[in-house]
C-alpha cells in the first residue's frame, strides 16, 4: 500500500503535492518542535483575527493579542469563542478576507438552533482536501467504487471527501441524503447494481440501509462491500461492532465540524490523528472552563493556525473527548483522539445525568440487542426501546437490559422491544438518523412502540 500511496502521489496536481510536501516535513517533527511551530502560526493567527475579523476586532478591542502571548500557557488568558457567538454573528461576523477571496460557503444543519456560516479560501479549501487525500490513500485506491450518502446541500465534508477521492482516482457516486432523486429504494437498487466497494454514510444509515436490503429480499453480502467510511455521528464501540460485524467489513472514520473541516484524521491503523499541523488543541473541564489536567477527558478547544477566511481563536466545540499522549506505531507525532460524544448530550434521571454514549454502550453491549435503541422520558421514567435480535427471546433480552443499566448507573428504568418500521419510517425523513430528538417525536405522535 506505501508504494500505491507514493505512486498516487506523484501523479496528482502541483497544488496538492504541495500541501502533502508540506504535510509530509511537518510530520518529521518532534512534539516539542509541534508546540513551538503552534506558538508562532498562533501569534499569526491571532494578528490576522484581530486585524480582519469584525467580531475579534469587536472582542478584543481592537488591540493586538500578540503582545499577550509569550508562550501557549499564555493562551488560557484569551477568551473562549463559543457556539453562541458564531449564531449571533452569522453570517459574516467572523468573515477575515473579501467575499472575492472565498470559493466555499457552507452553513451547518441547524439541528441545536439558528444556522452557523463557514467560509474557505483557496488555500484553506485545498490544505483540507490534501490532508484528506493523504488520509485516504491509506485505505482506497483507483480500484474503488464509493457511494457518497451523507448531504451535499451547503455542506463541506461530501466535496472535501469527492475531491479526496478524485484525486486518488476512485470512482464516486454522488447519492447525497434524503433527496429526492436518491431516496432510500433507490440507494437499495444502486447498491445492489453498482455494487461499491465503499459507502460514505452515518453508522444509523449503514445499519438502516442493511435492513432495507434484507427487507426486499436481497442478500447485503451480495454487494460485497469492503469499507465503510462512517461520519457525521458519534457511536458506542458495542454499536460499531455490531456494524462492523452486520456488514462484514472494516470501518474507517474522520472527526469534524461544519466550523473546523477536518480536526482528526485517520492513520493506517485506524487511529484518529489530530490535525496539529492546521490547529492548536486543548481540554477543558466543560462546566468550570478550566484546563482540564493531560489525560483526562475534557471538551475540546481549537484554535486554526493557518484559516485565512475564518480564524477561529479558542473554540469551543462542545465535544467531549480524551487525548492520547503515547506515539502511535504509524511514527505520526500528531496525537490520537478518542471522540466520547457531545459534553451536553447526556441523560438526566432522578437529577442524575449519564452521558448517552455511555447508556448505549451499556445497553448494546447486552447479548442479544440487536443494532438499534432508542431512548426518551416519560413523566419522570427513562424508557428504553430496543431491537431484539433475531432468535433471542425478547423478555429474556429485556429484563438482561434493564439489569444491566442499573448496575451500571443505579437507575431504574423502563425497557421496551423496539418498533423498527416505526422507528426507521422517522429516521428516512431525517438527515442526521444518529441525532433524532425521540423526546419530541415521543411528545407529538404520543407513541412510538
Amino acid at each position: 500500500m506505501k508504494a500505491e500511496h507514493s505512486a498516487l502521489m506523484k501523479e496528482m496536481n502541483s497544488e496538492i503535492t504541495r500541501y502533502l510536501d508540506e504535510l509530509q516535513a511537518i510530520s518529521q517533527l518532534s512534539h516539542d518542535d509541534l508546540q513551538e511551530r503552534a506558538l508562532t502560526y498562533i501569534k499569526k493567527q491571532l494578528a490576522h483575527a484581530t486585524r480582519s475579523s469584525p467580531f475579534y476586532q469587536q472582542k478584543y478591542n481592537d488591540g493586538d493579542m500578540t503582545d499577550h502571548i509569550h508562550d501557549l500557557k499564555d493562551m488560557e488568558s484569551i477568551p473562549y469563542t463559543t457556539k453562541n457567538d458564531l449564531k449571533e454573528q452569522y453570517p459574516y461576523g467572523f468573515l477575515a478576507v473579501p467575499m472575492s477571496e472565498v470559493v466555499r460557503y457552507g452553513e451547518s444543519t441547524g439541528t441545536t438552533g439558528k444556522h452557523t456560516s463557514s467560509f474557505m479560501t483557496k488555500q484553506d479549501w485545498e490544505e483540507n482536501i490534501a490532508r484528506v487525500t493523504d488520509a485516504l490513500l491509506h485505505y482506497y485506491s483507483r480500484d474503488d467504487v464509493v457511494f457518497i450518502m451523507i448531504p451535499y446541500e451547503l455542506a463541506f465534508a461530501s466535496f472535501d471527501l469527492e475531491k479526496a477521492y478524485w484525486n486518488i482516482g476512485a470512482t464516486v457516486v454522488s447519492v447525497g441524503a434524503k433527496n429526492s432523486i436518491c431516496p432510500m429504494d433507490r440507494v437499495a437498487e444502486m447498491l445492489m447494481n453498482l455494487k461499491p466497494s465503499s459507502i460514505v454514510c452515518s453508522p444509523t444509515r449503514a445499519i438502516r440501509v442493511y435492513d432495507l436490503l434484507k427487507q426486499k429480499n436481497y442478500e447485503p453480502g451480495d454487494v460485497n462491500l469492503k469499507r465503510i467510511f462512517y461520519i457525521g455521528e458519534t457511536c458506542s464501540n458495542a454499536k460499531l461492532e455490531k456494524l462492523k460485524q452486520m456488514w462484514g467489513v472494516e470501518l474507517v472514520s474522520v472527526y469534524g465540524s461544519s466550523e473546523t473541516n477536518s480536526l482528526s484524521l485517520p492513520c493506517e491503523h485506524g487511529q484518529q490523528h489530530l490535525a496539529e499541523d492546521r490547529f492548536y488543541f486543548e481540554l477543558i473541564d466543560s462546566e468550570t472552563g478550566d484546563v482540564a489536567p493531560d489525560r483526562e477527558a475534557g471538551e475540546l478547544v481549537v484554535t486554526a493556525l493557518t484559516h485565512q477566511a475564518f480564524p477561529l481563536i479558542r473554540y469551543r466545540t462542545g465535544d467531549l473527548v480524551k487525548i492520547q499522549g503515547t506515539r502511535c506505531s504509524c511514527g505520526s507525532p500528531f496525537r490520537t483522539i478518542r471522540h466520547l460524544g457531545r459534553v451536553y448530550d447526556r441523560i438526566c434521571v432522578n437529577n442524575r445525568y449519564i452521558q448517552r454514549l455511555d447508556l448505549e454502550e451499556c445497553v448494546l453491549s447486552v447479548s442479544g440487542t440487536g443494532c438499534n435503541f432508542i431512548h426518551y422520558n416519560k413523566d419522570s421514567d427513562l424508557i428504553i426501546a430496543v431491537e431484539i435480535a433475531q432468535d433471542y427471546e425478547s423478555v429474556e433480552v429485556l429484563r438482561n437490559v434493564q439489569e444491566a443499566v442499573h448496575r451500571q448507573f443505579d437507575i431504574q428504568v423502563i425497557v421496551r422491544m423496539l418498533d423498527k418500521e416505526r422507528v426507521y419510517k422517522v429516521m428516512d425523513e431525517s438527515l442526521k438518523p444518529g441525532s433524532i430528538d425521540w423526546n419530541k417525536i415521543f411528545t407529538e405522535e404520543n407513541n412510538i412502540h
